[in-house]
């Protein structure tokens, strides 16, 4: 048991800055949302559906849905584990499960989650998580928790790149550079409870110059509605740490779990003010700020580069993909149908013009773009071609992006730590290696010859996160009613994620609700589904540009149902094998005389080889008659053999 936890407890500490950093683009395939906001979305639809007067049936719809979602995470949550939440998880499950059958518990139901939430709300979250890492589990359990972990930081106020740094400071260079051989790891993970989403006062400092003289006092009026206005005198004490070139300061405390959430919110505030300035005066980009801002915290002055706040950033690797899209569309676009031309230019340029946006805009723009691609799919409502054709696309590129993300994580850490010291994995790259990356047919033969994996796995022992990640891959492809499981859970998730995007969509159209924490990070996600749509599209463009979008997506979801045959059939032959395999044949005790010594000897190899009860004796032919009745009593055969040669022996005179 001690072993397990430490492992868990090790693979955790691994493999959290990767969702943190998003090293591998791993933060994106982040499904298991904070269970605080499912709860919330939950009650929130409830109370809705008994005070709307119209709309009861697509409110219905959704609330449905959500609860779908709802017991599907409650099932797979790392709180499960927990005895003061099992019975909780169990209850909401057995209620929601009831309603469908019999629709009597709504009120019930919607208690419960109150209850739930309010249980959560009331305790430290961190906590729990550490209680989980205490017990030990597997590596899929452990990635479920880092999940949700990250998931609950980020819904309590946190932001990303603080808690990177959080981490840094308190775990990887605590325990990756002077414990690595420690054995017990509670200290390290006892340090996760710190983060128990306290709200601090941060005095945020944002320098801003006015480019037009005649209108810095118009300007300056708007902004002391919510900031106040100060001068480098105001910041005397700090001369030597202030070293801006800007005489003017927009100011205000702000109440944040970090320092960078904290910036976030003074920087949506002032851009807000800057936004009304520009309609009000009918002008653009007067005001002016800097790159960097301030903040001040036990009269400490600290200098933030903004680039480290901007979310953009997360969705700034796709900019490549999305030029190689252009180039794609571009050059079919003569030879595509009129129609087909108009949708793909509006969904390009919506995804192209959204990064502009502040975080509500951006987030139905790239609904707005996943509508537009999937539009002409024979589906009754957008929700419903979305949930076929998103979850089916993703679904048919499970392994190889799991591959993908092995792959490169083996690259960059065998690149540096030398190749030299690794040949095997060196073998492994060389084998499968083709252009800039890699051949899947390649790899998934190399994964199922047990004699070339078993050298590699035991190369990367040192790294506990890519022998995980080959070990999954094996296992992937040998296993195939465990491969079955997996897409299936795969697929289950994504439907459930864009149950959640799709309500947090309509949320922000029909309510004044600030979700800008949620959706910044959702709309992650939300972007590489529509990327992943385009791309899909331009592939089988590039194959027949005569193709329409109607016939390709149609194409895309038969091929997905190909998919699940062949799995099917793989998994049924394999368990034929295996029961095959697991028959007994009972053949009896054999008894097998032969004359010939080097016949006698052939016979014994064979009835090894088949797995046959046989005794063989080697017994010239005119002596059989004369030993058989004792043999049969020694060895009592439930089958006797008598082989020999006919021919005249001199021998056989003598008898």
């Amino acid at each position: 048991m001690e072993e397990k936890v430490f492992s868990s407890q090790k693979y955790f500490i691994f493999k959290l800055p990767d969702m943190l950093n998003n090293s591998f683009h791993i933060f994106e395939e982040k499904r298991l949302e904070s269970l605080q906001l499912v709860l919330q979305m939950c009650l929130d639809t409830y109370m809705e559906m008994n005070s709307a007067a119209i709309g009861m049936d697509k409110l219905e719809k959704s609330y449905k849905g959500l609860l779908d979602s709802l017991a599907f995470q409650l099932k797979r949550h790392p709180f499960y584990k927990l005895d003061e939440y099992k019975r909780d998880f169990n209850r909401i499950c057995w209620l929601i499960d009831s309603q469908k059958k019999e629709g009597k518990t709504e009120y019930e139901l919607f208690m419960s989650l109150k209850t739930l939430q309010k249980k959560l709300q009331g305790q430290n979250i961190s906590c729990q998580y550490v209680k989980c890492l205490q017990k030990g589990m597997a590596y899929n359990e452990s990635d479920l928790l880092i999940e949700a972990f990250v998931s609950d930081l980020l819904y309590q106020g946190y932001s990303l790149y603080y808690l990177y740094e959080w981490y840094s400071k308190n775990i990887r260079d605590a325990y990756l550079y002077t414990a690595i051989e420690n054995k017990c790891l509670d200290e390290y993970i006892k340090r996760l409870e710190e983060l128990d989403g306290e709200k601090h006062k941060y005095e945020i400092i944002i320098p801003y110059g006015i480019k037009s003289k005649s209108q810095k006092e118009i300007a300056e009026q708007l902004l002391k509605k919510h900031f106040t206005i100060k001068t480098k005198e105001n910041f005397s004490e700090f001369t030597e740490e202030w070293k801006w070139t800007e005489d003017t300061y927009a100011s205000k405390v702000y109440e944040a779990a970090d320092y960078y959430k904290a910036i976030a919110m003074a920087k949506k505030e002032f851009a807000t003010d800057k936004e009304l300035f520009s309609m009000w005066q009918n002008v653009s980009d007067v005001i002016h700020e800097n790159v960097q801002v301030g903040y001040i915290v036990q009269d400490r002055l600290y200098r933030v580069d903004i680039r480290k706040v901007d979310y953009t950033r997360l969705i700034n690797y796709f900019d490549e993909a999305r030029a190689d899209q252009l180039n794609s569309f571009i050059e079919l676009k003569d030879s595509m149908k009129n129609e087909d031309v108009d949708v793909l230019e509006r969904v390009l340029h919506t995804l192209h013009t959204a990064k502009s946006y502040n975080i509500q805009n951006r987030y139905l723009n790239f609904w707005s773009a996943l509508e537009y691609a999937i539009y002409p799919f024979p589906k009754n409502s957008i929700i419903e071609k979305a949930r076929v054709l998103v979850s089916e696309s993703f679904t048919l590129f499970y392994i190889k992006n799991k591959m993908n993300i092995f792959w490169h994580r083996l690259n960059y850490t065998i690149d540096k730590k030398g190749k030299e010291e690794h040949l095997q994995c060196k073998e492994f790259i060389d084998y499968c290696k083709e252009d800039n990356g890699f051949n899947t047919l390649k790899m998934v033969q190399f994964l199922q010859n047990k004699e070339l994996y078993e050298k590699v796995l035991e190369d990367i022992s040192f790294h506990v996160i890519l022998e995980r990640e080959m070990k999954e891959l094996i296992m992937l492809v040998t296993e195939p009613t465990k491969l079955k499981k997996a897409i299936s859970e795969y697929h289950d998730s994504i439907i459930h994620d864009l149950d959640c995007i799709y309500r947090l969509r309509n949320q922000l159209i029909h309510s004044a609700k600030s979700m800008d924490d949620s959706l910044e990070h959702i709309s992650l996600r939300l972007y590489r589904y529509v990327n992943s749509i385009v791309a899909t599209i331009l592939y089988y463009k590039k194959r027949n540009p005569m193709a329409s979008i109607i016939e390709i997506l149609n194409s895309l979801h038969n091929t997905y149902e190909v998919y699940i045959e062949q799995l099917d059939l793989i998994e049924k032959e394999k368990k034929s094998k295996d029961n095959r395999r697991k028959e007994i044949i009972h053949t009896g005790r054999i008894l097998h005389l032969d004359g010939d010594r080097k016949y006698s000897e052939k016979s014994k190899m064979y009835y090894r080889k088949m797995g046959l009860n046989a005794v063989v004796r080697n017994v010239p032919e005119y002596k059989q008659s004369l030993v058989i009745n004792k043999l049969l009593m020694i060895y009592n055969p439930d089958i006797l053999v008598i082989t020999g040669h006919d021919r005249n022996d001199k021998k056989w005179n003598k008898i």
